[in-house]
């Protein structure tokens, strides 16, 4: 046996023998990304990696059998070659499998070999042995203890089927979880719930909505403003996500209109812009951003109008009002009024006659006289109407009336008196006149006249006259006959003690109808006593020609 033999040591004094080979052989096919082409019994079996599968040229799979290098002596390349396997360190991870299939083999397999020329022996490689089987040798595998090998993939017998490995699962690399919250709108007043919109999720764990927690919460719904509120949650790996949103407490925008209503003239023009104003309690004045919509406003037709106004803050939020709008065309007004006017005297019906209109302006000039039934040769009412339109279609009629008149004439005449005795002419200082007619003095007629101036009384005297028409008048006046008293002109005296006193001297007496009656007088009663000094008194009377007595006393002062 030479030195080379003696150092190999043969293999059937070990426990090792074909299964060790075929463990490592079929461990070492089970590797993914390798095919096995099975070739005839005089070819080497040889295994082909992916690399060496791929054409560049034409895209087809060619076989590329791997062969060992002339003066390789390393068993374990041998063996892999001889069943169609690829050297170890063209497949990852392959040595440790080999070398653990190996060593359970040797410890568990007896061997036992039919070709002594040829026997099976273990070569070193590394700390591990490696067995190499040669390619005449036939084997017969005994079945040893029960042991589980490590599970093989079928190898192909179409050298066209790929061997697909299994791929190791990658490492779990854990995730913080996600937050699911957006900012949020609500309406001043409304309810808030920091958690209805929110939700949590986990790559791992799925739903963690119920392990939010909330921060912060800043919302306040009775007052309007941009508040914030705060979230955070944590998966069981302690891996925690925070996030923080705004929530706005938004009321509608205020829509102010000057007015509900408004009346506008034909014709006026109308900017809607002027009835509107809009504010909001973030963004101030939003006048601009109104929007008037509605039929068209049409000024120069009488009828009534909505517009509607819209405003819409920055959130949505939509305010509306309605401007009612009556446009109006009033009728022109025609000034005219009542008349009396004389008998036989002219008239012009649209004498004094103006129309004015609100939208149109003056219209006199556009008057007309629809009916008139005035006749001033009779006296008597009669009836004119006038009728006007403006530009707008609208037409004002009115009527008045005429009164054609005779006025009567007037008689100036007053209440008179008259001394008894005196002459009376009932026309002295009468005078009459008419309008139509001018001075009628001298068609008055003395109609009654009852007048006695011998005797004092009252009496009554009616006028007439009448005018050119036939119109009369008449009138009475009362007329006084008086006897007027007599007067006596009789005055006190102071007289010196014994002076001579004549109650006569110096004493006169008048009368309206029969002059000085002085003669006439008489003293009815004289105390005076010169005497003595004193007072005293002298009474006097006359009486004139028709009975009218006057009596009058004085008194004497004696001193």
């Amino acid at each position: 046996m030479s030195e080379e033999t003696k150092e190999r040591k043969p293999l059937w004094k070990t426990k090792t023998f074909l299964g060790s080979c075929v463990a490592c052989g079929i461990l070492a096919a089970s590797v993914g990304g390798y095919a096995i082409f099975q070739q005839d019994d005089t070819t080497p079996k040889s295994i082909v990696t992916k690399d060496k599968q791929k054409s560049v040229n034409d895209g087809k799979r060619t076989k590329q059998p791997v062969t060992i290098a002339e003066g390789n002596e390393d068993p374990s390349t041998q063996a892999l070659a001889r069943y169609g396997l690829a050297p170890e360190e063209s497949v990852p991870g392959l040595q440790e499998h080999m070398k653990m299939a190996a060593a359970t083999a040797i410890l568990t397999t007896p061997i036992v070999s039919s070709a002594e020329k040829e026997p099976i022996v273990l070569a070193d490689s590394g700390n591990v042995p490696v067995v190499v089987i040669p390619s005449t040798a036939p084997t017969v595998l005994p079945v040893g203890p029960s042991i589980n090998p490590p599970t093989v993939p079928t190898i192909p017998t179409s050298p066209t089927e790929p061997v697909i490995p299994s791929i190791p699962e990658p490492p779990i690399i854990r995730e913080a979880p996600v937050l699911h919250a957006s900012n949020q709108v609500i309406s001043l007043g409304s309810d808030f719930h920091p958690l209805a919109a929110v939700s949590a999720s986990d790559a791992q764990e799925g739903d963690l909505s119920q392990q939010i927690e909330v921060m912060t919460n800043q919302v306040n719904t009775d007052e309007n403003g941009v508040y914030e509120v705060s979230y955070r949650v944590s998966n069981s790996a302690g891996l925690t996500t925070t996030q923080t949103i705004q929530v706005v407490v938004n009321s509608k925008p205020t829509l102010t209109l000057t007015k509900n209503e408004i009346t506008l003239d034909v014709n006026t023009p109308f900017y809607p812009s002027s009835y509107a104003s809009a504010t909001h309690w973030q963004d101030g004045n939003i006048t601009s951003n109104i929007v008037a919509v509605g039929g068209i406003i049409n000024t120069a037709q009488e009828g009534d109008y909505q517009v509607i106004y819209t405003v819409m803050d920055r959130y949505g939020y939509e305010s509306q009002a309605t401007l009612i709008v009556h446009v109006t065309n009033e009728a022109p007004v025609i000034y005219a009024a009542n008349k009396e006017i004389a008998i036989d005297s002219v008239f012009d019906p649209l004498e004094g006659v103006t129309a004015t209109d609100k939208e149109s302006g003056d219209l006199t000039h556009q008057v007309q006289v629809i009916e008139n039934t005035v006749d001033t040769r009779v006296e008597g009412t009669y009836h004119v109407t006038y009728e006007v339109s403006d530009g707008n279609g609208k037409t004002t009629r009115v009527t008045i009336d005429i009164v054609v008149q005779n006025d009567a004439p007037e008689i100036q005449a007053a209440d008179r008196t008259v001394s008894i005795g005196t002459v009376f002419d009932p026309l002295e200082n009468v005078t009459a006149s008419d309008k139509q007619d001018g001075d009628l003095t001298s068609s008055i007629q003395v109609t009654e006249n009852t007048v006695n101036t011998e005797i004092e009384g009252e009496y009554v005297v009616n006028y007439q006259v009448a005018d050119s028409h036939g119109k009369q008048t008449t009138k009475s006046i009362l007329v006084r006959v008086i006897n007027e008293a007599p007067e006596i002109q009789a005055t006190d005296l102071v007289l010196p003690l014994g002076t001579n006193f004549d109650p006569l001297e110096g004493v006169l007496a008048n009368d309206k109808e029969d002059g000085d009656i002085s003669t006439s007088l008489e003293v009815l009663e004289n105390t005076v006593d010169t005497s003595a000094v004193g007072v005293y008194s002298v009474t006097y009377s006359v009486t004139d020609s028709r009975g009218k007595n006057t009596q009058k006393t004085i008194s004497i002062t004696i001193e």
